[in-house]
């Protein structure tokens, strides 16, 4: 697993997890890893990794009938990013997916989010604000209520999003050709 946490100014904090995939820390009986990310209260306790091992030992043989268990033991806990670091931070993304990202100076989480959205608007090339404006428009909808709480973002970021899109110009449906080579494909012609 990687994770990279962006801040201002262009600092990037890269981390793998890769290297830990030996059994070597959790003393050579390891047969499986699981990670946390614990992104909840990250501006008060900091961003956390935590790693969890199932140990495979000789002595869950011992009396069992079937298949032995491995058990889930608590690994590791690593500090990713301090609270005061956290206030900062630009964006967080696991594997290339953003699972956290700063909207108008608010800390949102857009793993729930997008789940929230693709669940009930779709995959979209729609920008994150305008994703919020439509996500937030279909559960005001689907919930009957008039400012429904939206997945992963708080309530501020939802109010910035919907004033932002409603003064930007209407796309329409039409369809925007450039005359570039580059953009043009066989439906056009």
């Amino acid at each position: 697993m990687n994770v990279r946490i962006t801040y201002p100014g262009g600092r990037i904090d890269v981390f793998d997890t890769s290297a830990y995939g030996a059994s070597a820390p959790f003393d050579g009986k390891n047969m499986l890893k699981d990670f946390e990310v614990c992104l909840n209260g990250i501006e008060e306790e900091g961003l956390w990794l935590v790693a969890n091992y199932y140990a495979a030992k000789a002595e869950y043989r011992e009396g069992s009938t079937g298949i032995p268990v491995a058990r889930r033991s608590r690994g590791w806990k690593f500090l990713l990013a301090t609270a005061d670091e956290a206030k900062s931070l630009c964006d967080v993304t696991i594997d290339g997916e953003m699972v956290m990202a700063r909207i108008n100076d608010s800390v949102c989480n857009m793993r729930e989010f997008e789940s929230a959205a693709l669940m009930r608007i779709g995959a979209s090339n729609d920008g994150v604000l305008e994703r919020i404006a439509k996500l937030h428009a279909f559960m005001a909808l689907e919930l009957k209520e008039e400012t429904p709480a939206t997945p992963g973002m708080p309530a501020e970021v939802v109010e910035y999003a919907l004033s932002t899109t409603e003064a930007q110009p209407e796309k329409g449906n039409k369809r925007v050709v450039s005359e570039d080579w580059g953009d043009m494909d066989e439906v056009d012609w």
